[in-house]
């Protein structure tokens, strides 16, 4: 029997994960809007249903997840495993820990792909967080079953590389958006493809990039890095300017 999968949350990222999924799996979905009707083969049905299921994915925002966490708790199976979808991994792993039973395997995973680029590669984080390398290897083996290729890591090493990475890619490519840059048919690569950052970071909701912020401790430090940075460029600028008209 194909294994049983509960998607809590079935925004734009739930419904592309649950398409992914239900070739080898059951689905089954939880979503609190009434007027949410899932694509035929999948299922919706009521949060005290997910005892006895064998995988519960959390598809909802990081600020979602503490309360989410204490609402499944006591519906849980012992043979259950748990896992978010989250852009940050320290903390929600943090938050299942703390309300989950010691017998539900929990796992931390972030899907490097979204529902604008769910045609291309599949790449997806993997954070073991408490389960056994038999149940950890049933749920590799269902995301390479289902195209999407896991990379495991810790969740402090992910959380340091997103910080690093997305979260530096989202600050600067929301900072350009606000700026309007303009779209010329002759132009150099670098601009096409920092009118491409800036377009693509706006996609994503305002939410998750605060989240990333407010939950990633490593990614606190990067605003202020980044501005740094333009100051410092900024008077370089200033002093060349200074010597180029003493040299008039």
């Amino acid at each position: 029997m194909k294994p049983s999968v509960v998607i809590i949350g079935y925004g734009r990222f739930g419904k592309t994960f649950a398409s992914l999924l239900k070739r080898h799996c059951r689905i089954f979905i939880i979503e609190k809007k009434k007027n949410i009707i899932p694509e035929r083969g999948i299922k919706k049905i009521p949060l005290e249903e997910i005892r006895g299921k064998n995988f519960i994915i959390l598809a909802v925002p990081i600020n979602q997840v503490e309360n989410i966490v204490q609402q499944i708790a006591p519906f849980l199976s012992n043979n259950s495993v748990v896992c978010d979808v989250c852009s940050v991994k320290e903390q929600p792993i943090l938050q299942m820990k703390k309300y989950l039973s010691k017998a539900i395997s929990i796992i931390g995973t972030h899907p490097l792909f979204g529902p604008d680029s769910v045609g291309g590669i599949k790449n997806i984080i993997v954070c073991p967080a408490r389960i056994s390398k038999n149940r950890l290897q049933d749920f590799l083996m269902i995301l390479k079953e289902s195209s999407m290729i896991p990379e495991k890591m810790s969740a402090l090493q992910h959380d340091e590389l997103i910080a690093h990475s997305l979260f530096v890619a989202q600050f600067i490519g929301r900072s350009l958006s606000e700026i309007n840059l303009p779209s010329e048919k002759i132009t150099t690569l670098n601009s096409t493809m920092l009118r491409h950052i800036a377009h693509t970071s706006v996609r994503d909701s305002m939410e998750l990039f605060c989240d990333m912020y407010r939950y990633n401790r490593f990614a606190k430090k990067i605003p202020i890095q980044i501005i740094t940075a333009m100051k410092q460029l900024m008077k370089k600028i200033q002093i060349e300017r200074i010597n180029n008209v003493a040299k008039i």
